[in-house]
């Protein structure tokens, strides 16, 4: 088993690079220093602090406009600003990096109208959920898996207690669990690109704000075939302030979350310390903890003999802490932001609800009809190969003869250096550092008795450097505009070992290497021509962006399987190193027309989408072929109305989109029937299309009162899928010797017609929120503000394999790996001090108490049952925060 050890035993070569190329930066750094100053002995008369906490990255979703600052004066006399499209509305400025942004505390569509010098090119329409610090405590929202309740067309499941997000948008993305997969959503956390997934739930606390870019993002962001999530959290501040805001709830849930803030050396340094702490006790009840534990079906399991269960299971526990500095000498048109975090997770691995199956298997092949030898579903379950099967519907109970660990440590730093030089360009540099150490030891065959265990191990770093140069043309009375030209690098080095251990005696040892490493190189611009129409606006702009990426992957797997004892050398079964190396194009093209004084709009917009090809780490035996799946690419089509009514007080926007994939990269869970191993692959879908609507409404009717709606409808099909699967048969000795042998060979089947995994047709959220300011006074001091708040979600029938729930073999009834349409209240009431030093909310999440599944696995040839994951169940707590 290994531990954070194997963290100094990276390989020296390795760990060697990565110092090369962090001192390589560092010097960079100074160079970019004296050059500056060598060039600008005069400062400016103001040192844009916040544009240093902005990329390309994270700065895709900034807001300032005047427009939408109307909206925001319509609530100024009350404690908090009212809801609002988040806008940077296109608009000529003399100082293009002093935009303050614009923080709001509700959950709504915004329209993305970043500045030169952002990433996104000004005034570039995009879809985007956003969401601030204020609006994620009310409603709950402790990782990015609990995001999906509150946004249309996306969706977010794990198989794993605090790692492994499986993300979707708009019907497309990756829910392949094996630590080399990359999801075709990216993760940027304070500008860094999160390739491990087992990285990506961490770093969610102390946030300045939340988006979730929906669609391809094809010139600043990589792997972003299906959008994008960006998490930034709160810099360092010039004035002192701090806060600590601590949850007490159901199932003992503790939440503590904090942060201090301020300078130290004042006009110079200024620092940010923060960090949380999540606990809670388990959801699901253990009933092999209970005295009838000791009798049948627990007693069976040598598992639970050899360690003590719990009572219950699937609880809570980790942490996060972030250290941050930031430099931005008064001499100098420049910044420096060091951004230092880690955190562990001390948790239990996720418990699954067992679902027994019985298959009725035929006694002789016939090749040409295989079609008859497929498993049928019988009106009865008499037990999985064990001949257990758990005997109520209860998703929060179950009987478990093993609870191990899932145990995470990680460990980052950022280095961000932005250089403000000439009167309209800014030179940036993002380096980052990531590494994790996972060992999860999961009871994956859900019961009582010994079927299945798998233990996965694997640790990973990651080096990435980001350079981006940014200015403006040279504008006239006509028109203005700005362009950007970036590069990015990323490394990372990952080693997997996963240890299959099965009822048959025969178990599976995989270990595996990947080094990865990424290229890409961007080249962005926009011009506005500004013809001066009236009354109606002519306004008309052009965004292009373009990205070439190269990416080239080495890969070293070596396999065995054993009986009783470890693995030997004459247990391996496959060994073999493949490397490959892929490339393509990426890019936007978006053509607007700004129809008033409000810049309402009208744009239609291209995206390519690109995503690099993968290796699978599923291959188990000398007969299986070690093969890459191809990259994904995605042509995107959006066209879009963004319309202002009532003085801004009403903010529609309408999005119709229609995406054409080539090779579009699938998850499926494939069995071995003679030794029942799940192996986790990804294959290529030949083509697939998928086309939609979304609408979101903003709403401020009355003073203090903030509404808002969003709605999506998504179609999504294969056009041709066509894959094979293993199946064992029972075929007729030869020779006439009577008898028969078993013989696994593998089957076609075509998913062709059906709909994308986790894509449901419709869904729509909403949230309302009304200030009360609460009248009289007591010792001279007014009594504060009283805000209820309601949400909704309602999410539509959704599948969760390409068979449209019928399995991967297609033959369970339709809907068996899916979830009918379900809703969710969420409801939360809180009062805060006239000075808003102290906020106090009670909130309950899921009130009506909806069950609803978030995934479903089909482990049922060679094993006999299947996987079900639920959500929680109805929460409730209440939030004390304290701030100064």
């Amino acid at each position: 088993m290994r531990g954070s050890g194997n963290f100094l035993r990276t390989s020296a070569a390795l760990r060697c690079w990565a110092g090369v190329a962090l001192r390589v930066c560092f010097i960079a750094t100074l160079l970019f220093s004296l050059a500056a100053s060598a060039q600008d002995e005069t400062p400016p008369e103001t040192t844009p602090a916040d544009e240093a906490a902005k990329s390309p990255a994270d700065a895709a979703v900034e807001s300032a406009t005047d427009t939408a600052s109307e909206v925001q004066e319509s609530s100024a006399e009350t404690d908090e600003p009212s809801g609002q499209e988040l806008e940077n509305l296109a608009s000529e400025t003399e100082e293009p990096f002093e935009i303050e942004p614009i923080q709001s505390s509700d959950i709504e569509e915004i329209l993305i109208q970043g500045q030169a010098g952002t990433g996104i090119p000004k005034a570039a329409p995009i879809s985007v959920i956003g969401f601030d610090m204020d609006t994620l405590s009310k409603e709950g929202i402790k990782d990015i898996r609990d995001l999906t309740n509150f946004t249309p067309s996306l969706e977010i499941k794990s198989q794993f207690a605090s790692s492994n997000p499986a993300i979707f948008i708009r019907g497309v993305g990756l829910d392949d669990f094996n630590a080399n997969a990359a999801s075709a959503v990216a993760i940027y956390q304070d500008g860094v690109y999160m390739q491990s997934a087992a990285i990506q739930l961490f770093g969610f606390f102390d946030q300045e704000r939340v988006e979730v870019l929906r669609g391809p993002q094809g010139t600043f962001y990589r792997n972003a075939s299906a959008g994008a999530i960006l998490v930034k959290s709160r810099p360092p501040t010039e004035e002192f302030e701090t806060y600590i805001a601590t949850t007490y709830g159901r199932f003992n849930q503790l939440d503590v979350t904090g942060a201090a803030s301020g300078p130290i050396v004042p006009d110079w340094l200024s620092g940010r310390i923060s960090g949380y702490y999540n606990s809670r006790d388990g959801i699901t009840k253990n009933r092999c903890a209970e005295i009838q534990g000791i009798k049948k079906p627990c007693r069976d399991s040598p598992l639970f003999l050899e360690r003590k269960v719990e009572g219950h299971v699937n609880d809570i526990e980790n942490y996060g802490l972030r250290a941050q500095l930031l430099l931005a000498p008064p001499t100098l048109d420049m910044e420096w932001l060091v951004n230092v975090h880690g955190g562990q997770n001390l948790g239990h691995a996720y418990q699954y609800q067992h679902h027994a199956i019985h298959l009725l298997l035929g006694s002789a092949g016939d090749l040409k009809a295989p079609e008859v030898q497929l498993p049928i579903f019988p009106p009865y379950r008499p037990g999985d190969i064990t001949g257990y099967k758990d005997r109520d519907d209860d998703p929060f109970a179950g009987d478990y003869d093993l609870n191990g660990p899932e145990d995470l440590d990680i460990f980052g730093a950022i280095l961000k250096y932005t250089w403000f030089f000439g009167d309209s360009y800014e030179i940036e540099s993002i380096t980052g550092y990531e590494w994790h150490d996972r060992d999860t030891l999961e009871n994956s065959d859900g019961g009582p008795r010994f079927a299945l265990v798998t233990q996965y191990l694997d640790d990973a770093w990651q080096l990435s450097e980001e350079l981006n140069l940014r200015g403006e043309w040279i504008g006239s009375d006509l028109g203005d505009g700005g362009w950007s030209v970036g590069a990015f690098y990323l490394q990372e080095d990952l080693n997997v070992e996963n240890i299959f251990e099965i009822v048959t005696g025969r178990d599976l040892n995989q270990s595996y290497e990947q080094t990865l490493n990424n290229f890409g190189t961007y080249i962005q611009g926009d011009y506005t021509i500004r013809p001066g129409c009236a009354p109606i606006g002519c306004d008309v702009k052009l965004d292009l962006g373009l990205r070439y990426n190269i990416e080239h992957k080495k890969f070293d797997i070596s396999t065995c399987t054993w009986f009783q004892s470890r693995c030997s050398v004459a247990d391996v079964t496959l060994a073999g190193i493949e490397s490959e190396t892929w490339n393509g194009w990426s890019g936007d093209f978006i053509l607007s027309w700004f129809y008033d004084d409000q810049e309402s709009n009208v744009y239609l917009k291209y995206s390519r989408g690109w995503k690099g090809g993968h290796f699978n780490g599923g291959a188990t035996s000398r007969d299986d072929i070690i093969t890459a799946v191809e990259p994904e690419i995605v042509d995107s089509y959006e066209l879009g109305l963004r319309a202002h009514w009532f003085d801004g007080r009403l903010m529609t926007n309408v999005t119709g989109f229609y995406y054409d994939y080539q090779d579009l990269q699938v998850f499926k869970l494939e069995q071995t029937p003679t030794q029942g191993f799940p192996i986790a692959k990804l294959v290529n879908a030949q083509s697939a299309t998928v086309f939609g609507v979304e609408l979101d409404l903003s709403a401020s009717p009355v003073e203090g009162m903030n509404i808002t709606f969003n709605f999506a409808w998504v179609e999504s099909e294969y056009d041709e899928f066509r894959t094979t699967l293993p199946f064992d048969f029972s075929m007729e000795r030869p020779g006439g010797r009577g008898g028969f042998n078993r013989v696994t060979i593998r089957v076609p089947f075509d998913y062709s017609g059906n709909t994308l995994i986790a894509s449901p047709e419709f869904s729509f959220t909403g949230s309302i929120n009304y200030q009360i300011v609460l009248p009289g006074q007591i010792a001279g001091r007014g009594l504060g503000t009283l805000t209820p708040r309601y949400s909704f979600s309602w999410k539509d029938d959704v599948f969760f394999d390409a068979g449209s729930g019928t399995g991967a073999y297609l033959n369970f009834p339709v809907a068996t790996f899916g979830q009918e349409a379900f809703w969710i209240h969420n409801a939360a009431l809180s009062w805060r001090s006239e000075n808003e030093l102290i906020e106090i909310t009670g909130w309950v999440h899921n009130f009506l108490d909806e069950f609803y599944k978030t995934n479903s696995e089909d482990v049922s040839i060679g094993l006999s049952y299947i996987l079900n994951s639920w959500a929680d169940p109805r929460m409730y707590g209440i939030t004390v925060t304290i701030s100064y």
